[in-house]
């Protein structure tokens, strides 16, 4: 993520960090489930406060609110958010299989789909 966004390795670890957890808040606690089973032990800790957030059900986001709410935890401004987001979906999309990466962005609006294409 880090070498795709251009950001040095603690911010890559924000962002990563932010946009997981955020995502996490958004999708069923057993597709989180699914998404910790992999990837690796260090990107645990932002799915689990995602899923405690939620209690694990799932809710609809606007893209804007999930930016903003990534903004908010990355502590950038929005338009950065918008472009470690996509990095971050584009390394998930590359890290875990189509099927679960198919099943985790379901739960996303169309309005996402830009930000799902291979960077």
């Amino acid at each position: 993520m880090a070498e795709r966004s251009g950001l040095d390795v603690e911010a890559a670890r924000r962002a990563t960090d932010a946009v997981l957890e955020t995502l996490a808040a958004r999708i069923s606690g057993r597709d989180v489930d699914h998404l910790i089973g992999e990837l690796s032990i260090e990107l645990h800790p932002p799915l689990w406060r995602g899923r405690e957030k939620s209690h694990g059900a799932s809710g609809p986001v606007s893209l804007d609110e999930f930016l903003e709410l990534v903004a908010d935890r990355e502590g950038v401004l929005r338009e950065e958010a918008r472009d470690h987001t996509r990095a971050v979906l584009a390394t998930l999309r590359e890290a875990i299989p189509d099927k679960e990466f198919s099943r985790l962005t379901a739960h996303l609006p169309s309005r996402f789909e830009p930000l799902l294409l291979t960077r």
